[in-house]
Formats: structure tokens, sequence, C-alpha cells
């Protein structure tokens, strides 16, 4: 019986180990191919038709929330969506901002592609080009920090957490969120 209870907790602890779900960065792929079909929920497809300036009738189910706005900026219309996403701690965010207005070169995003462009303590900011024909470049990351700035007046809570996307008419939009969310969004 001695030898039997190590031997059998060394088994179980292998096993458990060995169970650990892995995620192979090959397996994650971005939406390159524009003939696969993309299915929408209902929020997505009311951001959708926003966007595209489109009038559909679209309708969310019963006892859906939305927190949304559509605003103006510099001539551009941007929608702010909250709470899509696990929230992140609103401290390391502001510093995220701080970051990226301390970068001189110019954020550039290849067609349909997302990019993870500050990570601190699982508090992260995305930005992403949705356009599936061409690739993106900004005048500097302030203007992605600007987002988050707005992101964070709108979408944070009294426990000083945040969480929201900020959707642009012409195609890009800038995600504040949690990491570790999702599959392949690997913590920092």
């Amino acid at each position: 019986m001695k030898f039997f209870t190590p031997a059998l907790l060394l088994a179980l602890h292998a096993l458990a180990v060995s169970a650990v779900p892995v995620v192979n960065p090959s397996d994650i792929q971005a939406l390159d191919d524009t003939s696969r079909d993309i299915s929408l929920n209902d929020a997505d497809a009311e951001i959708y038709a926003i966007l595209k300036g489109t009038t559909t009738n679209i309708t969310v189910e019963d006892g859906a929330e939305s927190n949304s706005t559509l605003q103006t900026r510099g001539g551009g219309n941007y929608h702010i969506q909250c709470d899509q996403y696990w929230s992140a701690r609103q401290m390391r965010i502001e510093k995220g901002i701080e970051y990226l207005d301390s970068l001189e070169h110019r954020p550039y995003l290849q067609k349909w592609r997302c990019s993870r462009v500050s990570c601190s303590w699982r508090s992260a900011i995305h930005w992403c080009n949705d356009d599936p024909n061409h690739s993106l470049e900004l005048g500097s990351f302030a203007e992605i920090g600007d987002d988050v700035e707005r992101i964070i007046d709108e979408c944070s809570n009294v426990w000083g957490e945040v969480s929201g996307t900020l959707y642009h008419v012409d195609g890009w939009r800038v995600v504040v969120k949690k990491t570790g969310d999702v599959s392949g969004d690997p913590d920092c």
C-alpha cells in the first residue's frame, strides 16, 4: 500500500498535466478569405449595419442590453460598444496610452488584421483593420491612444475597470480588454 499511494498520485498528476489544453499559434488564422461565410449575432449585425450606413431590419433579442453610442469625430463617425470582453484595469490601460503616445513611428496593419499594441498586467489595447481590401496606416499611435481615452470615458466602471470597442466607419477599430478571454489571446 505504501508504494501504491505515491504511484497513484504520480499517475493522476501526469494525467492532469497531459490534459491541459495547449493553443498552437499556427492554428490561429486571420480572416483573409473573403469567400468564407461569417455569421453575425444580432449585436454584430447591428454594428455592421451602422458602420456600413445600411438600413436593414435588425432586431435585438428581447432582454438584450445595448450600451453603445454613435458620435462624430473630426468629420467622421465612430461607434462605441462597451462590455463585449472581460474588463481590464483602467490604470494599466492609461499606462498603455502613455506608452502609445511615446512611440514615434506610424502604426501600419495589413488588410483584415488585428494587432495588440499595448499589454500590461493582462490589460490590453488592440487595433484592427477590418477592411478586407486595403492596408491601413495611421498618422501616429496617439490616434489609437485618443480612441482608448474615448473608450475609458464611455465604458469605465466604478471598480476602475474598462472594456470596450470603438468602431470607425472607415473600417478600423480599437479594442480595450483583459487578455485571455478568447482562445489564442495570450496573457501579458
